[in-house]
Order: structure tokens, then sequence, then C-alpha cells
């Protein structure tokens, strides 16, 4: 059965391959449409990104764009199909580096100096590793790019584990998540502080290791303790706000973070856009609040009845059930709550009024996780540091596993109920 599963694992970052040397060929024929759309790769997010938007940059006509490709997908994938060459170069160093260290604190870090560097060095390779996750489930062009992404950073981990399955995939979906906020919140103190004492303790904890005290305090009075993640009930006379809060909960549990717009949360809640800018300064704020709300149904929204202690299957199950997609291909309750934080990242790299947000949805997804797996178990707690590094742990899993689903390719059937022990 290994076997069998490695060799698809090998097809699949074959054909991914495949893909990226056929948008190489592509861009050959129209290297200044693909250098321009790299550039506006830069500064955009890459479903931003219009046909004339591309042609402008290029310095073309719009029909030249449109003789070479068939559609802004097809130039975006191309684009991103030629970053994937860096991300590999990067990730090569990445693996070097890591290789010629002994022991998890040195290992750990290596990693995250090489996750603040790249962020530093290439904050385009940094976020498109977001965007790419993220737009796999929007658009198929680029989920056969993203799948090579993916496929490339789990061949890493895989090296850098030595081999090991099953502590690659705990470093490497830990990891994931991670690279998602290095390019926005590059810089935040507490951010680069977490990320590199948590993926100290997740290589720790792999090895075996003894996690202390002192790094479970330190970590829940950043990350948990100092959050209250449920917004305040609404006062009769403020009936608009909570209408308005529910609409944009709504609207990014169905469709992400992205699709909060004033307009659509306006439509959604029956109010006028008037009254959206009265009660809501910036966008942001608004996002905040509604994925409060998302956070607020989902602590009260239970996935099992109170389970035995050693039921870890049991509660792993119902984790990764919320975790994936319906057949009608919505998005689970926890992989919406997880799109939606990355999505605020993502924002964050663009608009600098989102930076704070995403940091405190980061943490509060912490408490989240803290609150349900001490339900789920039945304990009155479960410890800051081991449940905010296992939500980091599963939200890597749950976006590296949604964009091999939406490319049509099988996923990684690792163990949650095993992670859950590592962490606990």
């Amino acid at each position: 059965m290994g076997m069998k599963k490695d060799a698809e694992s090998g097809q699949h970052a074959g054909a991914g391959r495949a893909t990226a040397a056929r948008a190489a060929s592509v861009a050959a024929a129209a290297k200044p449409i693909v250098e321009a759309a790299l550039r506006l790769l830069r500064e955009h997010r890459a479903l931003d990104l219009s046909m004339r938007e591309i042609a402008v940059a290029a310095g073309v006509a719009p029909s030249l764009v449109a003789y070479h490709f068939e559609s802004r997908p097809h130039v975006v994938a191309c684009a991103c199909a030629v970053a994937g060459a860096h991300w590999r170069q990067k990730l090569g160093e990445l693996t070097a580096a890591a290789a010629a260290e002994a022991g998890a604190a040195r290992k750990a870090e290596v990693c995250s100096a090489w996750m603040a560097g790249l962020a530093a060095d290439r904050p385009d390779l940094a976020r498109l590793w977001g965007d790419l996750l993220l737009a796999a489930a929007r658009e198929p062009l680029l989920a056969a790019v993203a799948l090579d992404w993916v496929a490339a950073w789990r061949e890493t981990w895989l090296a850098i584990a030595e081999g090991n399955q099953e502590a690659a995939a705990i470093a490497g979906e830990f990891a994931a998540f991670e690279m998602v906020f290095t390019a926005p919140l590059l810089g935040i103190v507490d951010r680069d502080l977490i990320m590199r004492e948590a993926m100290r303790r997740v290589f720790l904890r792999i090895e075996g290791g003894k996690v202390s005290t002192i790094d479970c305090y330190w970590h829940t009075r950043f990350c948990l303790d100092r959050m209250d993640p449920l917004p305040a009930k609404a006062a009769p006379d403020r009936a608009v706000k909570a209408r308005i809060i529910d609409a944009a909960a709504d609207i990014i549990a169905i469709e992400g973070a992205s699709a909060a717009t004033h307009r659509a949360i306006a439509a959604r809640a029956g109010a006028s856009l008037s009254s959206m800018t009265y009660h809501f300064e910036t966008r942001a704020m608004l996002v905040r609040e509604g994925l409060l709300r998302v956070f607020q149904r989902s602590m009260t929204s239970r996935p099992l009845e109170q389970a035995d202690v050693a039921a870890w299957d049991e509660v792993a199950d119902a984790q990764f059930e919320r975790s994936t997609r319906a057949p009608d291909g919505a998005p689970g309750e926890r992989l919406s709550m997880v799109r939606a934080i990355a999505e605020v990242a993502q924002e964050a790299a663009i608009d600098p009024g989102f930076r704070d947000v995403a940091m405190e949805l980061r943490r509060i997804r912490g408490l989240v996780t803290r609150q349900s797996i001490a339900h789920a178990l039945g304990l009155s707690d479960v410890a800051g540091a081991a449940a905010a590094d296992y939500a980091i742990w599963e939200s890597g899993a749950a976006l590296l596993r949604d964009v091999e689903s939406c490319g049509h390719e099988a996923g990684r059937a690792d163990s949650v109920a095993h992670a859950m022990r590592v962490f606990f």
C-alpha cells in the first residue's frame, strides 16, 4: 500500500512539473507578457489581476495577450509556474541548510530563519505561496500549479526529516500555515518570536523531547489568555450592526473573507452602505467582526459529545471531517475558518490595515482550538502552547489537503490522531 501511495505521489508530482514545463514553453513565446504578470504579482494578489492590467504592464495590446493566452487564469497560471522554478530553488537552499544541522533546536532555528529571509528577500514568493493555496479552490488552472508548489514543499520537509514520513508531515504542515504569515507580518516582534519558538517546540516533540512549563507560559500569555474571541452581545438599539456582522459571517463562511465587501454584506444584511461605514470605519474591522462571529459559532457547535480521554481517533475524525469539503464542494466549518484567516493574512500583505487583524485572528484560532479540543476530550483545559501549536498544524494540513483535493489528487492520509498525540 505504501509503495502504491509513493508511486501515485510521484506521478502527481511529475504531472505538476509537466504543467510547469508546458507553461515555461508558452512563456518563451510570450515572454514580455509573462514577465509583466510576474512584476504585477509582486504588488497584487494572483486572482486580482486582469488581462487589461497585464497588457498595459507589458506595453502590448489586449488582443495580443488574448492571442497567446485563452483567459486571465492561463496568464496567471503561466506566471506562477515560472515563479515555481524560483520556489524550488529556494526550497533547495532550505534543504541544504537544514541538513547540515543536528538536533531539534538548530533545525528549527534554520527553518524559521529561512522563512523570515524569504519574506524579506522575495516577498512575492512568500505571498504567492498563500495565494496559490487559496486560489486552487477557485481556479482549476491554478490548482495544477499549486499542486506542484505543494509537492515541492512536501519533498523538502521529507528531506529535512531524513525520510521520516510522520515527522515530515507534522513539521511540514505546521510550517505551511506559518509560511502564509511571513510576508504580511514580517517585522512584528510577537510574530517572529512565536514562529521561531513554536517551530522549536514542534521539532522537540517530534524527537520525543519534553516541552517545558515556561514554553507553555509565555506562549499562552502572548497568544491565548489576553484574547477574547467573543464579541459583546448587541444591545437592542444596535440591531442593525448585529445584522451586518451576521451577514459578514455568513459570506465569510460560504465564499471566504475576500468576498466580504461592503456592498455584498450590505445587500445580504438589508442595510444601506452609509450604515456600513457608520458602524465600521474600515473593511478590515468589518472582516474582523465577521470572523469573530464565525469563531463564536464554531465554539458553540461541538462536533461530538464529550469523549473519553483515550478516544483520540474519534476526536481526530471529527476534526478532520470539519476540515474537508462536502460533496457539493462547500468547505467544512473549520476549513472555512482556516481559509478566512489565511485570506486576511494575504490582504495584510497588500493593505497594512489588515496586519493587526491578521495577527489577532491567528491567536484567536489557537484559543478556539484549545476550547474545542478540551471539550471533546472532556478536559477542563489543555496546555496553551500545545493547543496553539496543534491549531497551526491542523490549519496547514487543511490548506495542503484542500489544494490536493481541488487539484484532483487523493491527498495524503496522515493520521490526525497521531498529530494530536504528538502535540498533547
